[in-house]
């Protein structure tokens, strides 16, 4: 019985079925929030109002992605669940990369795995605001193709992950925290195959995100 349980566990996926597995459990996550269908804090004054307001709070990419997905310049329109249905298959798209850029391979065992880094309570609370969702988990998205893109070690690559850790940082500046975490993780795992050099690796993580931190900031 265990061995059975242990060969789905570890059996590989194809990457379209994978991603389709992602998406089944982050549906399951965010379900209890799709089905409620509730006003959470800030989003009852904004559904009454249509105020925008997040530059104020140093995410002006928040305002600027809310106007291009709502189309409308005057302020905000209430399109739930939309930007949930929309969030979820973000989360998905991150677990994938995780699973890629850690484990390099698909199978049950390696998603949830890759899950754990950003489904969690914390997670649920930012899913359950009904206008700002979506840049939130974008923000989390850019963070981790920040991290993913470093895997290149060029002068290019390590400007593309600042430029990309900027954005998640202009979103909303919390989600950019999974940056050092996947960095400490990679290294983790990969100590046992030896494939990463660790006195390369680190300063240059280092620097990209003091420098996207900088370019907040100034």
């Amino acid at each position: 019985m265990i061995k059975q349980i242990n060969f789905y566990l570890e059996k590989d996926y194809p990457q379209k079925k994978s991603f389709w597995l992602c998406l089944l459990l982050c549906g399951l996550f965010a379900f209890p929030i799709l089905y409620a269908d509730i006003y959470y804090i800030d989003d009852v004054s904004r559904s009454q109002k249509g105020l925008l307001g997040w530059s104020g709070l140093g995410r002006p990419l928040s305002d600027f992605a809310l106007k291009i997905f709502n189309l409308n310049k005057g302020g905000l329109l209430d399109v739930s669940p939309l930007p949930l249905i929309l969030s979820i298959f973000v989360i998905a798209a991150c677990s994938m990369l995780i699973a890629e850029g850690i484990f390099k391979r698909y199978n049950v065992k390696t998603l949830l795995l890759s899950m754990v880094c950003i489904v969690c309570p914390v997670l649920l609370q930012n899913l359950a605001y009904r206008f700002d969702s979506l840049p939130m988990t974008l923000a989390l998205l850019f963070a981790i193709l920040a991290w993913k893109i470093l895997d290149k070690s060029t002068v290019v690559h390590s400007t593309l992950a600042v430029i990309l850790l900027f954005l998640s940082l202009s979103l909303y500046q919390p989600c950019a925290a999974v940056f050092p975490i996947l960095i400490v993780a990679k290294l983790m795992v990969s100590s046992y195959s030896k494939k990463i050099d660790s006195g390369y690796y680190i300063p240059r993580s280092l620097l990209v995100f003091i420098f996207s931190y900088f370019f907040i900031m100034y």
